[in-house]
Order: structure tokens, then sequence, then C-alpha cells
């Protein structure tokens, strides 16, 4: 795939959507000119000061105009428990530099930040409305990922209404421990559930998931790896390496010409979108066969507040 803009011009140019079937371009094609005039208002901006990026990965992060992103955030105990609460202050400074750089490709913000066990989300959120949405937590509750995640993301920005959807969705998941209170396999039913659904609705490409974790918990290491090495799952998310926690974002300090930064930051965002980002998976999405009963929107009961 391409990423460099062409010799005869500056212009950035915004990279294509990779993986994508013709019914997923189809989905994405109304998006191009708005998403390209996006595009070049961001590479212009990340290559310029305080970011420095380089021009090529200016240009590989302006894919994120085709993208709506959602953050789901492991608010259980342990996140205040463990480590003195460094994980909330890892996970707030974490949160500002993917809503800094993510509004540059989409000026109103991250689409939704939404948690495991707290009610109420918050719609559109920008770099500084971050402290006041992680401040408002209370972290207590479990880590019931796999029904919370169908809950409060898949069902209401996907499964209730697929050709709703104006963007593709990039899900970004943050834990800091593995699974607990629900079933097991729960989370990786839900992922493939999801993504058969996508595809009986000729939109394979429509979500792409990506963890990370925060904290030095074994739990979450282990729940990672088995996602990113799972027979089927692991070719429908994106991982962040086990040498590469969120900590990494507090060794790079405020500077943006970090180096630390621009490792961590593209693996954050374009990780789950493009291939070359992976260092795990290879394999496109596909799934070829039934997995479960299926969901519908009818499912689950949304009893959750709206976003803020």
């Amino acid at each position: 795939m391409s990423t460099t803009a062409p010799a005869s011009t500056t212009t950035p140019v915004v990279p294509d959507l990779p993986s994508a079937s013709v019914n997923d371009k189809s989905m994405v094609e109304p998006l191009l000119p708005e998403a390209a005039k996006q595009g070049e208002l961001m590479v212009t901006a990340l290559t310029s000061a305080p970011y420095n990026c380089s021009m090529e990965m200016a240009i590989e992060l302006s894919i994120l105009t085709l993208y709506d992103l959602v953050v789901l955030i492991d608010d259980s105990s342990s996140m205040k428990l463990q480590e003195n609460a460094k994980r909330i202050a890892t996970l707030e400074r974490a949160l500002q530099q993917v809503a800094d750089i993510y509004t540059l490709a989409n000026p109103s913000g991250i689409k939704s930040v939404r948690f495991l066990n707290h009610r109420q989300g918050k719609a559109n959120v920008k770099k500084e409305d971050v402290p006041g949405v992680i401040g408002r937590c209370a972290w207590i509750g479990l880590t019931m990922m796999g029904s919370e995640l169908r809950r409060k993301i898949l069902l209401p920005f996907v499964l209730k209404d697929v050709t709703a959807m104006k963007k593709p969705l990039l899900v970004m998941i943050i834990t800091d421990g593995q699974v607990e209170g629900e079933k097991k396999g729960l989370l990786e039913k839900v992922i493939l559930e999801c993504m058969q659904h996508l595809k009986e609705k000729e939109k394979p490409s429509a979500v792409a998931f990506h963890f990370s974790r925060v904290g030095n918990d074994e739990g979450a290491k282990t729940l990672l790896t088995s996602l990113d090495n799972h027979p089927r799952v692991g070719d429908h998310v994106d991982c962040l390496p086990m040498d590469m926690p969120l900590e990494s974002i507090d060794e790079a300090n405020e500077e943006w010409c970090k180096e630390e930064r621009w490792e961590m930051i593209p693996k954050l965002l374009l990780g789950a979108i493009l291939p070359s980002m992976d260092e795990f998976d290879e394999a496109a999405f596909k799934i070829d066969d039934g997995v479960g009963d299926g969901i519908t929107a009818a499912a689950v009961d949304l009893d959750i507040l709206e976003d803020d």
C-alpha cells in the first residue's frame, strides 16, 4: 500500500482504506472529498510544531479522517487500588494525546468515551475534556469486558442499525486486567458475532478493534496475548505489543518530538486499521463460518444513559 505523497505535489493524500471490499468502499467513497480536505489540514498541522511528525507518518495518520473513534475504558476497582492509582494518571495522559491527534482528523473529537462500570458516557471528547471525563469516575466494579463492549459500544453504534453508520468505526478498548464477572470466552464471542453480522450486511470492514493495557497486571498481558494469537479473533483485533504499555506515554513526557511518542500514538490509532502497523496479525478480515446464534439489536437491552 502506498502512503507516500506524489513527488509532483505537496497536497497530502488520504491512504486507501486497507482490506476494504467493494461494499466497504461504497461506504467510504462519499466521505473522500471532505476527508481529503481535512486530511490536508491534518498533515500540515502534524508536520509543524509542536508535533513535528514525519510527512510519511502524517499521511498515514490522515486515514483517521475516514473513521469515527469510540473508546471503552476499564474503570474497575484495580485501576484505583493498584500501583497507587498511577494507572489512572497514565490513562488520562494517553487519552489526552489520542484525543489531541484524533481531533485533527475529526474536529468534533472522539465520538464517544464510555466505561465498563460508570453509566454516563461523554460524546465529542477533545483533549481539554479528558480530565473531566476521567475525574468523574468512581473506579469501582468488575472487568466485564465482553458484555459491556456489546451493550455500550456495539449495540448502539453498530448492531442497532449498520446502515445508519456514517463512517467505519474504530473501537479502542483500554484495560488494566483480565476479564472477570462474566462467562469465559464471551469477549471473543462478542467480537466474532459482530464481524459475522457485518459480513452478512456486506460491510465486513466497518468496525476495527484495538486493545491496549495500562499497568503491570499479568492478567492484562495474558488477555492481550490470547486475543492477538486467537485462531479466529486474532484476524479482527490489534493489540498493543507487550513491550509497549501505555506507560511509554509517560516516558515521552510532554514533548511531541520525542521518538517514543511517535512509536506509541500511531500504533494506538492505526494498528487496527493499517495491517503494516500490526506486528502480529497479517491476515485481512475473514469469517467464513457462522458463530453463535448471531446478535440483533433486540438481543440486548440498552439500559444505559446517553452520552452528555
